[in-house]
């Protein structure tokens, strides 16, 4: 059933009054379909552009927003009244189009306390929604940087029912990580993906590919290329599973080629799984690696290029569950790291599948 729409709007930008610039679409009830077609306003960093949606919006500014910006990225920010369940995570989409004149049709899905994201037709992944209650009310938003405007046309919101269902039957499926009937287990729920890790040595922060939305058991697989000969830099990435208590980063390193930095962070609690000499490691400049980890429960099973290194605790400082995947490279100059800005670590391959034991072998002592 349709809500509201489907309208045109030009949304205008105020930079200097220090809000995000808002049309009001609707208040909704729990299960909704919110779509509309926004119009890039400049080219991707010429000037930085973002725009989206806020959803579930409450008086007391309470909210969701999703949105998507010149970066190619997709921003998800939860505003809860507790500021311990605020938070926000960033992922790369590369189905967002961030040229100059170009457009993307951005639609949002919520059902109880699940919701999906698509861009241009193509699913980015699923949202915890059981933060703050359903219904409320429906913005588009532009987050303004420069004057001029953002064009936004048929801006809709449907009534989630089985005529949706039909079209989109990826959504309200079973969150298991066992296949449904009909299911290819092999099958990714994200990637394979190509792309890279800028440096920023200066920013005292590790850089972070931020990928999927994916929580349970699941196999992750990538391949990094080394930026750097051993003698020119030391170097490290990794995969990092996070939630909004912490995360838990399974990585590798060039230093002598020992294996490893396996680092979890919870709170104020710190743990390292000791690394190996012979790794089996390729350390040369452009050299790659495939890492490769299995999480079932509490433990994942960590492979460097198809050897079995060892499994990992996974429940260090009473961390939950995690419910986010991504790529890391710790950056920061020191210990032998000498990163250049603007530089990059490449990586290709970058899946992501819900665990099923046919897709790899364990140990038998598993």
């Amino acid at each position: 059933m349709l809500l509201f729409g489907p309208q045109d709007i030009t949304i205008r930008h105020e930079p200097d009054d220090g809000y995000l610039e808002e049309f009001r679409a609707a208040l909704v009830g729990e299960d909704v379909v919110v779509e509309a077609t926004f119009h890039n306003p400049a080219s991707a960093g010429d000037p930085d552009w973002s725009y989206g949606f806020i959803f579930r919006a409450r008086f007391t500014n309470y909210y969701y927003l999703a949105t998507i910006n010149s970066e190619s990225e997709l921003l998800l920010y939860t505003r809860a009244e507790d500021p311990e369940q605020r938070g926000e995570l960033v992922q790369q989409s590369a189905d967002i189009n961030t040229a100059a004149g170009e457009k993307n049709v951005f639609r949002i899905v919520t059902i109880g306390e699940r919701g999906w994201i698509y861009i241009n037709g193509q699913l980015q992944g699923e949202m915890d929604l059981s933060v703050i209650g359903a219904g409320g009310g429906i913005r588009a938003i532009v987050d303004d940087k420069k004057s001029g405007e953002t064009q936004v046309d048929g801006l809709t919101v449907w009534e989630w029912g089985e005529s949706l269902a039909t079209q989109m039957p990826e959504v309200d499926a079973p969150p298991a990580n066992e296949p449904v009937d009909g299911e290819d287990p092999e099958v990714p729920v994200f990637g394979p993906t190509v792309g890279s890790l800028t440096h920023d040595p200066d920013d005292e922060m590790p850089e972070v590919h931020a990928a999927v939305l994916q929580g349970g058991d699941v196999m992750i697989a990538v391949t990094f290329k080394n930026p750097y000969a051993p003698n020119e830099s030391h170097w490290n990435y990794g995969i990092s599973l996070e939630n909004s208590d912490g995360f838990h980063w399974v990585s590798i390193n060039s230093k002598r080629t020992w294996l490893h930095n396996y680092y979890s962070f919870v709170r104020e609690d710190h743990g390292w799984l000791p690394g190996e000499r012979e790794a089996g490691i390729d350390v040369s400049e452009g050299g790659e690696n495939h890492l490769r980890i299995i999480v079932k429960g509490d433990t994942g099973w960590f492979y460097v290029n198809d050897r079995f290194i060892g499994n990992v605790n996974l429940s260090l400082g009473g961390m939950p569950h995690s419910d986010f995947i991504g790529l890391v490279v710790n950056d920061n100059n020191g210990f032998g790291n000498r990163y250049k800005a603007g530089d990059t670590t490449k990586f290709e391959y970058f899946t992501v599948w819900k665990w099923h034991p046919s897709l790899f072998e364990l140990p038998d002592d598993d």
